[in-house]
């Protein structure tokens, strides 16, 4: 789009989109480095989609920290981010990040999916921040359709919490697209020390967990991902290994089994490599900022890598979905 269609006001934006379909959200959750990154990538190569990261950590990473947006532009500076921000606030510059970071400590944590799957059973004071924050989503959602021209968003967010705030929003449809991966494989890549270079100018790592509490985090997740099948409009389960080792057939169910009348939309995938776009991603893998051809390689480090110690940790305490998986059958 150009600079002139992307200057969009925000009652533009409202307009727009209530003359629109209902907003499809396809949510990739679960836990962390499970390839959630990569899928999100995928999912937003396909027509009327559009990849943007993380929403959820929108305000720290991107409004107060200025991280690279997925085109190589820090978040600020990026022309769709800075029509998002006019179509959705009048500009980011309106934004109180630490009211918005205050809002979703109050309403989007894994203890209040009770009550964000039952509004009316919870207190006052927490529904009126809900409302708030929803408000607060509804146009940043109706912004992000609007300025990328589609009616479907892929958002990497993974924590369930997150996915029911976006359910509870009137005219979005969520897709449930439930990824998961060998637990050790996963917990593994949380205990690496993992550069991240989208914070120009200074040496930066992603966040490290122990054996034991990421292992705890990944059956919290996963189990939550599970449990919030009837909030939203459709859940789809899918693994790691098989996205890498079966991309075309993984990515058409990841997708819904949508067909597509153009008959190259899955044409950028093979069974070896991926072709992909620039994104306009905040915050995930550092895959993120790649594009062109990308190798498929199922990552196994961990098989010859990881510590006996850590391996048994998270073994003992995920053995019940790694069985549900079909990862004890291995």
């Amino acid at each position: 789009m150009t600079q002139q269609q992307l200057a969009t006001s925000g009652d533009a934006v409202t307009a727009a989109v209530a003359g629109r379909p209902r907003l499809r959200v396809v949510y990739v959750g679960g836990w962390g480095r499970s390839g959630s990154t990569l899928l999100g990538r995928m999912l937003g190569e396909l027509p009327d989609a559009v990849y943007v990261g993380e929403v959820r950590d929108i305000w720290q990473r991107g409004g107060i920290e200025n991280r690279l947006c997925g085109c190589g532009a820090p978040f600020r500076d990026c022309p769709f981010w800075r029509m998002v921000g006019e179509g959705a606030f009048g500009g980011w510059h309106r934004v109180n990040y630490t009211h918005m970071l205050g809002l979703r400590a109050r309403v989007d944590r894994p203890w209040a999916l009770p009550w964000l799957a039952r509004p009316t059973l919870a207190p006052r004071t927490f529904r009126a921040a809900l409302d708030s924050y929803r408000d607060v989503l509804g146009a940043l959602l109706a912004a992000i359709a609007e300025v990328g021209g589609c009616r479907t968003i892929v958002d990497t967010s993974k924590v369930p919490s997150f996915a029911l705030l976006l359910a509870g929003l009137p005219h979005v449809d969520v897709e449930f697209v439930h990824i998961v991966r060998d637990s050790r494989a996963s917990i593994y890549s949380w205990q690496r020390r993992t550069a991240r270079h989208d914070s120009p100018g200074t040496t930066a790592y992603m966040i490290q967990y122990g054996a034991l509490e990421a292992a705890l985090r990944y059956l919290l997740y996963n189990t939550q991902s599970h449990a919030i099948v009837r909030s939203v409009a459709a859940y789809r389960f899918l693994r790691y290994e098989d996205l890498v080792t079966q991309p075309q057939p993984q990515l058409r169910l990841a997708a819904g089994g949508a067909e597509t009348s153009d008959e190259n939309a899955y044409a950028f995938v093979t069974d070896e490599a991926l072709r992909l776009s620039p994104s306009h991603s905040v915050v995930g893998n550092p895959m993120r900022l790649e594009h062109g051809d990308v190798q498929l390689v199922p990552d196994r480090r961990w098989e010859r890598e990881m510590s006996a110690a850590s391996r048994a940790v998270v073994t003992a305490v995920t053995a019940p979905l790694l069985a549900a998986y079909g990862y004890l059958r291995r």
